[in-house]
Order: structure tokens, then sequence, then C-alpha cells
């Protein structure tokens, strides 16, 4: 897969958060894209603030706007203000991931299942989560089991919603080939 990946802020944070953005860069690199919208919204946190500067200042991120008129602005103006009849307004973050995705044929990276789902299904959508990342990680030898579940856990004590209580048990669950 060597596809753009458009991430939102709640899976990016996600391991901004715990310290390993190491696993994003490594997995991804040179196909990580943080939006204008997703940039404004994580760097309100001063910590954070610095640690995506300067993995943007090192060419680990990349950011990714689109001009007023283009067909990803227009997208996202429906997704953000006027969307289709019985389809719900998402925010900033989610809607632009969603649209450069849809628009430039990447990778939508969220977890924000419940309130993007219904787009990525009607615009056939590529997805990836944290969970999906941190199998990734495991499969390919960044990490071990053991510290996949202590990864886990650092992000639950950080409050980010994960699927299931320990990574193991995400794994047992949702068995990967």
């Amino acid at each position: 897969m060597t596809d753009l990946i458009y991430f939102d802020t709640d899976c990016l944070s996600s391991f901004l958060w715990v310290g390993r953005e190491f696993l994003l860069i490594r997995l991804y690199k040179d196909r990580i894209i943080l939006s204008q919208q997703v940039y404004r919204e994580i760097v309100r946190i001063p910590s954070l603030k610095i640690k995506v500067n300067q993995l943007i200042q090192s060419k680990e991120f990349t950011l990714s706007d689109f001009q007023v008129g283009s067909p990803e602005h227009i997208l996202y103006t429906e997704l953000t203000e006027n969307p289709i009849k019985g389809r719900k307004i998402i925010g900033n973050g989610e809607a632009s991931v969603i649209c450069l995705a849809k628009c430039r044929d990447g990778i939508v990276g969220s977890n924000n299942f419940k309130d993007i789902w219904e787009y990525l299904d009607f615009y056939h959508l590529r997805h990836i989560a944290t969970a999906d990342i941190l199998c990734e990680a495991l499969e390919n030898g960044l990490i071990s089991l053991r510290e996949s579940n202590t990864i886990w856990r650092d992000m639950r004590n950080k409050n980010i919603w994960l699927p299931e209580e320990t990574f193991s048990d995400y794994l047992a669950k949702h068995k990967r080939n």
C-alpha cells in the first residue's frame, strides 16, 4: 500500500499522546498527510503543537490544503454545512480528511467511526484506525505483543477510546490473518 493517508485528529493524536509517533513514521514514511483543519485542531494543545511542528519541519508529516471552489472544498462545505438530506454535519477535521481522501484517492486514518462511517461507506473510502496501525506494527515486527498491550493501555489511560480493554483482547476478538 503506497497511497497517502489523511489522518484525522483522533487517530494521529492517539500516537502523539503516548510518544509512539515513530510507528506511524516507520509504517507510512512519506504518506502521512495532515489537513490544515486537523493541524489547527492538534496545535490547540501545546505539547502536541511542539511535536507536530517538529514532525512537519523534519518532513515526516506533510500539510495539505485545498482551494476555494475545488472539488475538495465543495465537498467539504457540503459535509460541514449542508449535507445531503438524511446525512449529518460532521466536524472540520473529519470532513477535511474525507474530502482529501475521496478527491485524491487516499486513505482515511480515523477512529471516529460514529461520525464518519456513513461517509466512508457512501464514498467507498479505504480506512485505517489506531487498532489497525498497532496490528500492522506488530505484524511488521516494529513492536512486540507486550509492547502493543502497553501502548494500548497507555492510550486508554489518556482517555483514547479503543474497542477492547487490551490489545490482546482486540486481537482475540478481531482475528487478523
